[in-house]
């Protein structure tokens, strides 16, 4: 290994986190210099991008009569077969926690008052009725929650509006990069 080779590679490795941050650094900077006319490689021609990237187009070639997409059919029946999957592994899941969670409970119960009757100690009946109570409103939660409109309630008001801010900022994005 030649002298220049030994000192490029011993400054690659002590300058690392800086050669980043340079690169970062140019690649943020070239649509910068690009909106004031620098091009870098070919120059970019915004009616080209749209006769490619037409939306109409792009339909009309899998939706209409032209339509020969082999791959959006695939596609549609792994979608199709995942949501019957998991309607049907929701309702398996559901009533399998319900009865889970209950014979739990039951169990429980059951351990807790055998573990205070047959305690050498005395028992404060007041700290036993306040944990069963907390135990029996914990169960009445998850409970809710299993039942059949528990968990898609919390779906629909937590987690589907999450995902609607998700894709309206992906949209925002979508549409100020487009032409």
């Amino acid at each position: 290994m030649t002298d220049t080779k030994k000192t490029l590679l011993a400054f690659a490795q002590n300058n690392r986190q800086t050669i980043i941050f340079g690169v970062c650094f140019l690649l943020t900077l070239l649509p910068a210099l690009s909106s004031y006319g620098i091009t870098i490689g070919p120059e970019y021609d915004p009616e080209e991008y749209k006769k490619y990237c037409n939306i109409e187009d792009f339909t009309n070639k899998y939706d209409g009569p032209n339509a020969g997409c082999w791959s959006c059919s695939i596609i549609h029946l792994m979608m199709k077969i995942m949501v019957t999957t998991a309607s049907v592994i929701v309702n398996a899941t559901i009533t399998l926690g319900k009865t889970i969670l209950l014979w739990g409970s039951a169990v429980w119960l059951a351990a807790y008052f055998l573990k205070s009757v047959t305690a050498f100690t005395a028992q404060d009946p007041a700290k036993n009725l306040d944990a069963i109570i907390v135990f029996m409103f914990k169960v009445t939660i998850v409970y809710l929650l299993i039942y059949d409109g528990g968990f898609a309630y919390m779906v629909d008001k937590v987690v589907n509006p999450l995902l609607q801010i998700g894709m309206d900022i992906g949209t925002d994005f979508l549409n100020a990069s487009i032409f």
